[in-house]
């Protein structure tokens, strides 16, 4: 999908080690944001973006593992090159269950294991020589990243059934990250614990925050290894390596390596959330020609829809969208994204017949990240582009449909939400999440719902909170 763009045993409670104490994220969490009527133009399922990284290299590269162990090692190598690159040290791997064979070494040869690439350094060339990282894209968390590949793959390679697979992940993976697994069909190894944004913040294992029929999934299908000396394996009976045990070490270096990183990406972090009074409005700035030409590379319907209000999306965008749903096979919803003066910059439907993961909200929340660092990341275009676009929070997210409070995918998609704003909106109402129509399946008050039981940085301090559109 290209852009223009082998045993088990199961206990009832989850300890965390002394080091591993519930540290409040808080601070972690507020850096995890990144990220028409006129011919009814609009992007195509074809033009979906870019939503896989490639495989990169790693001091090993192991073709089968063993044990909970030897898998933890793999993950954590893989989060310190998150880190490397100027992300946050969280990373996973797709293991054969049967065989502890790693997927991507399996199928083509080469070791597939993905990475953190929520943010990414510059290019010096445009830092004037220091290390800076800026946000690349908010949904490009490892699981959701093999994922991805997974689906873009399986065919070609001949890949096992999803069930037959753990996806295993140094750290409890988060809303959006549980809903695109679940989706998938994967088995879910963890080894560490985020007490703030995972979907086990509250160590329990119990899933309250995930609605039915997703939490009984969860229990089936994850699992949290146990340690030497530590805690016990809680999970279902189908989790790779559950019936084996990992250092604490290996645990405790999961967390702690993740907790370093995003104090890092604290500290290297370029400023990317300019308040938008500071900003030009790039289609009415004759300089920004080539802000306009690369959204409309990336979306053909780009800076076709201006809103007098960015908080107030129009019947005109209505139409784009159900036209944009209509058009697109397998869709049943469309998305927009609107920047702070009111242009209509990314829209897309659910590419869900090529992938059943790829919803509308991240292939537009993709396309609006991975443009905007490009642009930032190139000399010619990085002094227009810092002064024409800012973080997504400050914008305003329309859905065709509001998201379904029982679905896997919309539970996904207000992680994905949630991993992009990154905290409270600084114009809360209206409200940066909007549709136009209720959900197509369940209510607003069972999505309200929902959304109350979430991990704290989405239920506490992005406080998501979707609003019918009032035109």
């Amino acid at each position: 999908m290209q852009s223009q763009t082998p045993t088990s045993r199961a206990t009832t409670s989850l300890e965390l080690g002394e080091s591993l104490s519930r540290r409040n994220l808080l601070k972690a969490a507020t850096v995890i944001g990144a990220v028409s009527a006129v011919g009814l133009t609009a992007c195509s399922s074809s033009s979906t973006p870019s939503a896989s990284a490639s495989p990169v290299p790693s001091p090993t590269t192991p073709k089968t593992v063993s044990n909970a162990e030897e898998a933890g090692q793999l993950v954590l190598e893989y989060a310190k090159y998150g880190a490397a690159i100027g992300s946050y040290a969280i990373a996973g791997a797709l293991i054969h269950n049967a065989t502890g064979n790693v997927i991507g070494a399996v199928a083509s040869d080469v070791l597939f294991a993905i990475q953190n690439r929520v943010n990414q350094f510059l290019e010096q060339q445009v830092t004037s020589g220091s290390s800076e990282s800026f946000p690349y894209d908010p949904t490009a968390h490892g699981e959701r990243q093999l994922t991805y590949w997974y689906f873009e793959n399986r065919t070609r390679l001949n890949l096992p059934d999803a069930k037959d697979i753990t996806l295993v992940t140094s750290l409890d993976p988060c809303a959006m990250c549980t809903g695109t697994v679940l989706a998938a069909g994967f088995n879910v190894g963890v080894f560490a614990i985020d007490p703030f944004a995972g979907i086990n913040f509250n160590s329990s294992g119990a899933f309250t925050d995930l609605p039915e029929p997703l939490r009984a999934q969860a229990k089936r299908r994850f699992g949290y290894y146990g340690t030497q000396g530590g805690r016990a394996y809680v999970g279902g009976p189908d989790v790779a390596f559950s019936g084996t045990l990992a250092n604490q070490s290996t645990l405790d270096d999961c967390y702690n390596t993740y907790k370093a990183s995003a104090d890092n990406v604290l500290a290297s972090r370029k400023d990317s959330d300019t308040d938008p009074s500071q900003l030009l409005d790039p289609a009415t700035n004759p300089e920004a020609s080539a802000i306009i030409s690369a959204y409309q590379k990336a979306c053909p319907s780009a800076f076709t829809i201006k809103l007098k209000d960015y908080r107030r999306p129009t019947p005109e965008l209505q139409a784009l969208l159900t036209k944009l749903r209509d058009s697109t096979p397998g869709a049943t919803s469309a998305v927009a994204y609107i920047d702070p003066f009111g242009n209509v910059l990314s829209t897309f439907a659910d590419s869900l017949a090529q992938d059943p993961v790829a919803t509308a909200l991240q292939n537009v929340i993709q396309t609006y990240s991975q443009t905007r660092f490009n642009l930032t990341n190139s000399a010619s275009t990085h002094d227009i582009a810092v002064k024409s676009l800012t973080s997504a929070k400050y914008g305003t997210f329309v859905f065709l449909n509001a998201p379904s409070p029982r679905v896997a995918t919309s539970f996904a998609d207000l992680g994905a939400f949630g991993s992009t704003v990154g905290t409270k909106a600084p114009v809360p109402s209206p409200s940066p999440m909007q549709f136009f129509d209720p959900p197509l399946r369940g209510t607003v008050t069972e999505l309200r719902k929902v959304i109350a039981g979430m991990p704290p940085l989405y239920s506490q301090l992005v406080a998501i909170n979707p609003q019918p559109v009032k035109q």
